[in-house]
């Protein structure tokens, strides 16, 4: 028996009784509405826990979708790159002998480090700190 079916019983005892005192009458009336009140919210709370369950079974299954497109993305991916990718998931760059240089250059004024190429620069070309904007000397000796 549900809750909502043991409190009409109780409903129907109550009519059925009559207690003779008028304080336990109300009494019971009250313990009666409060039980009643309880077993409402109780089938409420499950409806939502119901409609809860289907949507966590909605994302599982979506979830389980996107796994599965993953895996074919993965093969087709693998299909298509074959041996050239590392453990690292990147392909490796081609090794070039003419690489570009950069130095590491600290600003005087911001104390921002940042890199340049010094092989473009002029002799007497200065560099603007791309944090403060300030000018100076770049020495290519230090570099």
């Amino acid at each position: 028996m549900k809750a909502k079916e043991k409190i009409a019983y109780l409903k129907g005892l109550m009519a059925g009784l009559k207690p003779r005192d008028e304080d336990d009458q109300k009494l019971l009336l009250a313990l009666v509405d409060v039980a009643d009140s309880l077993a409402e919210e109780l089938e409420e709370q499950q409806r939502a826990l119901e409609e809860q369950g289907e949507v966590i079974e909605e994302v599982a299954d979506y979830c389980d979708q996107l796994e599965d497109d993953m895996s074919r993305l993965e093969e087709r991916f693998d299909d298509l790159v074959g041996d050239s990718v590392d453990e690292t998931g990147m392909e490796p760059l081609p090794c070039d002998d003419d690489e570009e240089e950069f130095s590491s250059v600290s600003c005087p004024h911001c104390d921002l480090t940042f890199f340049c190429r010094p092989d473009v620069l002029d002799p007497d070309e200065e560099l603007e700190c791309p944090g403060c904007g300030e000018t100076f000397p770049f020495d290519k000796t230090s570099a």
